[in-house]
Order: structure tokens, then C-alpha cells, then sequence
């Protein structure tokens, strides 16, 4: 019994050092990417030009410029539900109420099946089940979808490379008066097709569909320009940098510095809380020895917890000002 106790303890006591050493590696890592950024930026900053996006310039080619303007395709997006919408991306996301199947153990003939009626994307083949009656699905009447406007502009500029960059989504906040029937039902911002009227609850058939889109508007970009015509090449590089909304240069710099600070300053943050957990699972053992009398009142474990948050905090804040300094 002793044995295992002992090796127990020895088993926490590795994984703790194991656990103060990847706390103290994050904290670096914070620090250093946090001062390598910002020192990046402040070069990147003093590098860009401020253009305007209305009246391109040759002389502006492979310099690193920031252009404002307006992002917008040559007609609006619809859809057999939504009336015309002024985004330059549609994206329709489709899931049916339909049986799925579940086999515990696939590699096993014999294995446990289990059927269930699930919200699922795409049509799932009932055919394909082991046990298909009973388990009948219907056709899924309304499939996923992808839209765009032929033409694109930023400003002057060609937009579609632009619109080929913006790789994040937004939900789009469907209102009755955004349908084109009003009819249909909107739960949890998904539009209710019911395959059968008069059924409460979701039934076998119904669908649920949801749009995700890149709206028209002002955005800003950070790019090197290629020509007059298109303001990031073909391949965008690393160096391009697209915020919904208008900003100067320097107003964009202050938003990317702020972002990678509250990044880096997490970062920092889940280090120190591990580092200081590590510390607390190595010196544990050791709790009898503690004692921080006469200055506090705190003796064994307890005295361990705010020894180990102490050189914790300690390091957290050196690091913090190595990355202000450095």
C-alpha cells in the first residue's frame, strides 16, 4: 500500500513539473510574441500608405497600402425564400428532421443498431440501413446553396479577390419582413419548413433553413497593391488584412494591436494558471513544512496555494513587462 501511495505521489509530482514547465513556456511564448508584434506593426505602420480606394494609382503598385471603400456586387442576392438581400455572399445551410442510423461497432455484423430522428444535414439514404423499413426517409426538397453577384467592386477597384479573402461568415438575423412568405415560421433564427401542416413539434420531413452571409458596405484593407485594377494579388500573402468598416492606417494598426494584446495577454493569463496549479501539485507533499508565520497566519496546505499563486503572479508580471519593454 505504501508503495503505491508513494509512487502515486511521485506520479503527481512529475506531472506538476511537467505542468509548471508548459505554464512558464506559454508565459515566454506570450511575452516574446507579444513584443515581436508589436514591434512588426510599428514597422508594417511606418511602411503603409493611406490610398484612396475611389482613385486607383500605378504608383501605388507593391507598396503596402490601406484603402477604405465600399464593398458591394452589381445586384442583390435572393433566394425562393428571402427577398433581395444587399450582401455579396449567400451561403444557405439546410437540415432535414430524418431517421439516422447508429451502429456500436460497425467492424461487427451483429452489432447493436439503433435508429433515431434527428435534425441532419443532407439527405441520409435509408437504403443503406441495415434495417431500411420503418426507417423511410423522405426527399429533401430544399437543398444548400451558394451565391455571389457576377461583379464585384471595392471602390474602383476588383472586388472578387477581396471577397475571396473574407473567410468568416456572418449569421444572417432573418425578420418575417426579410421572408417571401411570411407564412413560414423562424425559431432560433433557422426558418421552420413544415412537411405537413398542423404537426406541433418537429416531424419526420420537416426542414430547417439558415443563411450565412458577407454583407455589402465599407471595409478596410491592408494589402500590397498589385495594379490599378486589383488591390490584392490572385493568392492573397500574409500581409493582407481586411476589417469591416472604415479606418485610417493608423486607426487599423491600433485595432490588429489590440487584438493580438488581448490574444497574447490570454495567452499569458492560462500560463500563469498553469504554472501556479504545477507548483501547487509539486510542493503539496511537502505541506507539512509550510509555514508562513509570523507575516501570515497560514500553515500546510493552504500556505502551498498561496505560495504557488504567488510565484505564479510574480512571473506572470515579469513576463507582462518584459513584452511591454522588449
Amino acid at each position: 500500500m505504501k508503495k503505491i501511495k508513494d509512487f502515486g505521489r511521485k506520479t503527481n509530482s512529475i506531472l506538476g513539473a511537467v505542468t509548471v514547465i508548459c505554464g512558464f513556456v506559454m508565459m515566454w511564448a506570450s511575452s516574446l510574441g507579444g513584443s515581436t508584434t508589436q514591434s512588426s506593426l510599428t514597422t508594417t505602420l511606418e511602411a503603409a500608405v493611406d490610398i484612396d480606394a475611389t482613385r486607383p494609382s500605378l504608383g501605388n503598385s507593391n507598396k503596402l497600402v490601406v484603402a477604405s471603400g465600399n464593398l458591394r456586387g452589381d445586384a442583390l442576392l435572393e433566394d425562393d425564400f428571402l427577398v433581395p438581400q444587399s450582401v455579396v455572399r449567400l451561403v444557405r445551410r439546410v437540415e432535414m428532421f430524418q431517421w439516422v442510423e447508429d451502429i456500436e461497432d460497425e467492424s461487427n455484423p451483429s452489432s447493436a443498431v439503433n435508429y433515431s430522428l434527428k435534425w441532419a444535414p443532407k439527405e441520409v439514404d435509408f437504403f443503406r440501413f441495415r434495417e431500411p423499413t420503418g426507417h423511410e426517409n423522405p426527399v429533401m426538397k430544399v437543398q444548400p446553396l451558394e451565391k455571389r453577384p457576377e461583379t464585384v467592386f471595392f471602390g474602383s477597384f476588383d472586388g472578387a479577390r477581396i471577397l475571396d479573402a473574407i473567410e468568416v461568415l456572418s449569421p444572417l438575423q432573418l425578420g418575417p419582413d426579410m421572408l417571401k412568405d411570411r407564412s413560414y415560421a423562424i425559431e432560433n433564427n433557422k426558418l421552420l419548413i413544415k412537411r405537413e401542416s398542423g404537426t406541433t413539434g418537429p416531424s419526420l420531413g420537416d426542414i430547417r433553413v439558415w443563411y450565412e452571409v458577407i454583407s455589402a458596405g465599407d471595409y478596410t484593407v491592408l494589402a500590397r497593391q498589385v495594379d490599378e485594377r486589383f488591390l490584392i494579388a490572385s493568392e492573397p500573402s500574409e500581409e493582407v488584412f481586411i476589417q469591416r468598416g472604415r479606418y485610417t492606417a493608423e486607426e487599423l494598426f491600433g485595432l490588429i494591436s489590440q487584438d493580438a494584446k488581448e490574444a497574447y495577454t490570454g495567452m499569458l493569463f492560462i500560463g500563469a494558471v498553469l504554472t501556479a496549479f504545477g507548483l501547487f501539485s509539486v510542493l503539496k507533499p511537502y505541506a507539512a513544512n509550510f509555514d508562513l508565520n509570523p507575516k501570515i497566519d497560514i500553515r500546510g496546505v493552504p500556505a502551498v496555494a498561496l505560495v504557488s499563486a504567488g510565484i505564479s503572479c510574480a512571473l506572470m508580471g515579469i513576463f507582462m513587462v518584459l513584452s511591454l519593454v522588449g
